[in-house]
């Protein structure tokens, strides 16, 4: 899925704030320890978006929610496979 370019009549960093503002968003800052889980994710399906891995790994460390219409994300978030190994 490819967005279009948006105009807009103001600046990006008002654009966000303001976005940010009337939907209630949290802006959340890159932690130490966001990284440390961005360094344990595995790629799925050839998934190289490394945008992507930031944000899966700061919602997983805060556990968080994370909307998204990305198939390849949602991967991320789906429950493992608990079936024993061994029997």
């Amino acid at each position: 899925m490819r967005l279009k370019r948006v105009k807009l009549n103001t600046s990006l960093v008002h654009f966000f704030q303001y976005q940010i503002q009337i939907n209630k968003f949290i802006s959340l800052e890159i932690k130490p320890e966001h990284l440390d889980v961005l360094l344990k994710i595995k790629p799925v399906r050839n998934h190289k978006d490394r945008f992507d891995f930031l944000l899966v790994s700061q919602a997983k460390y805060e556990n968080l929610e994370l909307k998204t219409y990305d198939e390849k994300v949602k991967e991320y978030f789906e429950p493992l496979d608990s079936t024993p190994i061994f029997s």
